[in-house]
């Protein structure tokens, strides 16, 4: 395992919302609510309108923004609500990667109170993340607070479905956002209204982000370019990762151990932004698993790791979707800088392998990020290219 050169990096705060606003997030039955609303029935997904009601009440409008088909999208609304053309600077077109691009508006009827809305905007990703993690870092850097959040499957396609609170020129809004991933682009249909007046239009809502429908597959998941890890010794060690990860090989390991390093580096390539440790172990060296994660925990205190503490584990099996018998999360430091390393070991027919992912706790969000995303894609591809 190689040294780990680590500091910390504050990658560009994208931002995010084009508008400034204050929230007011508020708890029970709330001001401007019918009494007794549950918070659930104003981000309604299921029982929305019959057949017949969809084909009296909705059109399915299909737009293709800017005459971009990998943009082209389709949603259900209402007939009688407004199309307003959008105009969008080159430059923002140009640059989505650092801020969400409007592509469709539509308004209620004139003379409707509380400006309801349905606007579709999209953000375009340099980076391979997970949907959850985008969310997170897309509320925290907004300064939103969620008053309700779900994640869900609508329409054939993964979503975050998050409803928040907010005030905008002494009026309070309810605004429902809902966001899908599409490889390297984000999506998000915003449906918002007057808190005095959102429950009225809580099931057009509902029918608009459920129905939302991206024209333009993509041909994959990633939003980056992937490359394949493939070692000929044995434990077999075969994953995808990140092509602007780095990778390097361990050398001289004994017979029926094997490893790997990858890391997403500064442009100078010298300090890690994110470092993923693997390691194949053959059953017939009689390694216990107390003994696999002790010499784990050595390695990177060997490459300049400094334990500070045990973490809850409750993250790393939420995070984790792929089979793992024993994993431990830590706060560490590295060169004076907050980090966090997760340990797993998996078991497979005939060896082990083991795994340490170590990122920055704060100041790096997209570091952090992707790190989590690809261990997470490499733990997932070792179990299943064992079988």
């Amino acid at each position: 395992m190689s040294e780990i050169l680590y500091a910390q990096r504050k990658l560009v705060v994208r931002p995010i919302l084009i508008l400034v606003i204050t929230l007011s997030v508020l708890v029970g039955t709330q001001k401007g609510l019918t009494a007794g609303t549950d918070i659930q029935d104003l981000a309604p997904y299921r029982n929305l309108f019959s057949n017949s009601q969809i084909k009296q009440l909705f059109v399915n409008l299909n737009v293709t923004p800017f005459g971009r088909e990998d943009l082209a999208l389709s949603l259900l609304v209402p007939k009688n609500w407004r199309d307003i053309p959008l105009k969008v600077d080159p430059k923002l077109l140009q640059s989505a990667e650092q801020a969400f691009v409007p592509l469709t508006l539509q308004l209620a009827p004139e003379g409707k109170k509380g400006h309801p809305l349905i606007e579709v905007r999209y953000n375009k990703l340099d980076l391979e993340v997970g949907l959850s993690d985008w969310v997170d870092y897309y509320l925290q850097a907004s300064e939103y607070e969620a008053l309700l959040r779900r994640s869900g499957k609508y329409n054939r396609r993964e979503v975050q479905d998050v409803l928040v609170d907010m005030v905008q020129d002494g009026t309070s809004y309810i605004v429902r956002l809902t966001f899908s991933k599409h490889g390297d682009r984000i999506f998000v249909v915003s449906c918002s209204a007057a808190k005095a007046v959102f429950e009225e239009y809580a099931k057009i809502f509902g029918a608009a982000v459920v129905s939302f429908t991206v024209k333009e597959k993509s041909e994959t998941e990633y939003a980056e370019p992937m490359r394949d890890y493939r070692n000929e010794a044995w434990p077999p060690l075969r994953f995808k990762y990140p092509s602007s990860w780095i990778i390097k090989e361990a050398e001289e390991l004994p017979e029926g151990k094997t490893g790997i390093d990858i890391s997403l580096r500064a442009a100078d390539r010298e300090i890690a932004l994110a470092f993923i440790h693997v390691k194949g172990i053959s059953n017939a060296l009689g390694e216990s698993i107390k003994t696999i994660m002790n010499k784990m925990r050595k390695d990177f205190k060997s490459s300049g790791v400094n334990f500070v503490g045990k973490a809850d584990t409750k993250e790393l099996r939420e995070r984790i979707t792929a089979p793992f018998i024993q994993g431990e999360l830590w706060d560490v430091t590295v060169g004076g800088v907050p980090s966090r390393l997760a340990l797993i070991i998996q078991s497979f027919e005939g060896y082990y392998t083991a795994l340490g992912l170590l990122t920055v706790r704060e100041g790096n969000p997209f570091a952090s990020m992707t790190g989590w995303r690809v261990f997470e894609i490499v733990a997932s591809d070792l179990a299943e290219s064992s079988k």
